[in-house]
């Protein structure tokens, strides 16, 4: 009996565990190129809503990624990106 108690209360906890990790933010991912689809190292993007007063904002690598991480939740959010040489 003392080993099933034991087993139930491990299990209990890992199905319960993951439950305490869930995040309340969110994160947008975003990979910029050029008309030829060549990545585009630089671009300033940035990622506001202003329903949540939430602005990030990230500078893409090499690979022309980025990642906006720890966003309110909002459906409004707005996603510029910028380089010099570019339109917005």
């Amino acid at each position: 009996m003392k080993k099933l108690v034991i087993l139930l209360s491990v299990l209990l906890i890992a199905v319960t565990g993951p439950a305490f990790a869930q995040s309340t933010t969110g994160t947008i991912s975003v990979v910029v190129t050029d008309s030829s689809g060549a990545p585009l190292p630089g671009v300033t993007v940035t990622a506001s809503a202003a329903d949540t007063n939430t602005r990030r904002t990230e500078v893409t690598g090499a690979d022309g990624a980025a990642l906006l991480v720890s966003l309110q939740p909002s459906t409004k959010y707005t996603v510029e990106a910028s380089l010099e040489g570019f339109g917005k």
